[in-house]
């Protein structure tokens, strides 16, 4: 798993979003994990040790597709642009909330931390 699904990186990358105070991931759990054209999306459970009132159980980590990065890694550049410039300006819930958005050009790496909406039970 890329480093950005570590419980001790997901713990200090909350935190810097502002949803996660004393409290610490304690464990995190792939549910699933699918390549798509250009990226890897994995879905991930989160469990807390302490209170974490704000804090999301659960996560998508959206990343380079691993067979891809070296020539399509600027598709994840630009959703990164995405994130930080045009969805920070947003309305909330018109596009997922995104808790971390890195890009790092020299090494040509990027991933995004994204809310995972609730399922609608029937």
């Amino acid at each position: 798993l890329p480093q950005a699904a570590d419980a001790a990186y997901l713990t200090d990358a909350l935190r810097r979003a502002g949803v996660l105070d004393g409290a610490r991931v304690s464990e995190v759990v792939v549910e699933s994990s699918q390549n798509t054209v250009l990226s890897r999306i994995i879905r991930l459970e989160l469990c807390y040790d302490g209170d974490a009132p704000r804090a999301p159980k659960a996560l998508i980590l959206k990343t380079c597709h691993p067979d891809r990065a070296e020539t399509f890694w600027f598709a994840g550049e630009r959703e990164v642009a995405f994130y930080t410039q045009a969805a920070a300006r947003m309305p909330a819930g018109i596009v997922p909330h995104c808790f971390e958005a890195v890009c790092d050009v020299s090494a040509k790496t990027w991933h995004l931390l994204l809310e995972r909406p609730k399922r609608h039970s029937m």
